[in-house]
C-alpha cells in the first residue's frame, strides 16, 4: 500500500479512527497488567479521555478535508469553462482574489445560493465555529449550537459528497 506524502482521503481518516478507537479499547483492558494497580473507574475515565481526544482531533482531521475539498474544488472551477452559474460565479470570484478568499464569506456563499442542497453548506458553514474552536486551541468555550462527534462530523462529510459531487477522496 503506498502511503500519500500529504493528503488524506475520509476513508483513510475513518480507518485511522476505527483503528485507534480499537487499541485504545485492548489497552484498557483488565488484563493490561500496566493497569494492576488501578481501579475500574478510573481506567474508564482515562478511556474516555483518549477517546474523547481521539473523536475531536480526527473531527478535525475531516472537517479539514471538507475544507480542502471545497478549496480545490474552487481552483479547478477557476480553469475550466463551465456553463453552470456555480462555475461562472466563483470563476469570477477567484479573477478577483485567486487563492486569497474565505470559505465560509465567498465560496460557500456563492455554493449557498446555487446550490439546491442548501441544508449541508449551512450545516457545514456551523460545523466550521467548531473547527475554528478545535484548531484554535480550545481556549474559550465554543457556542456551536450543537453537540458535534466524529460521527456527526463524517456523516456531514458523507452528505456533501453525496449532494455536492464534492470529491472527498481527492483531497
Amino acid at each position: 500500500m503506498e502511503i500519500p506524502a500529504e493528503e488524506i482521503s475520509i476513508r483513510q481518516i475513518v480507518r485511522y479512527y476505527e483503528s485507534s478507537e480499537e487499541a485504545i479499547r485492548l489497552f484498557f483492558q483488565d488484563t493490561n497488567p500496566l493497569f494492576a494497580n488501578h481501579t475500574r473507574e478510573e481506567l474508564n475515565i482515562e478511556y474516555q479521555l483518549l477517546i474523547d481526544e481521539l473523536d475531536k482531533s480526527t473531527s478535525l482531521t475531516i472537517l479539514a478535508a471538507i475544507e480542502a475539498s471545497f478549496r480545490l474544488d474552487y481552483i479547478e472551477r477557476s480553469k475550466i469553462k463551465g456553463r453552470d452559474t456555480l462555475t461562472k460565479s466563483l470563476k469570477e470570484l477567484y479573477s478577483d482574489k485567486k487563492k486569497k478568499v474565505s470559505l465560509p464569506d465567498e465560496i460557500l456563499r456563492r455554493w449557498k445560493k446555487e446550490s439546491t442542497e442548501k441544508r449541508f453548506i449551512s450545516d457545514f458553514i456551523s460545523a466550521l465555529n467548531y473547527r475554528d474552536w478545535l484548531a484554535h486551541g480550545r481556549y474559550w468555550t465554543a457556542r456551536v449550537g450543537r453537540r458535534y462527534d466524529f460521527y456527526e462530523v463524517y456523516s456531514l462529510a458523507v452528505s456533501l459528497e453525496r449532494s455536492l459531487g464534492l470529491n472527498l477522496d481527492a483531497v
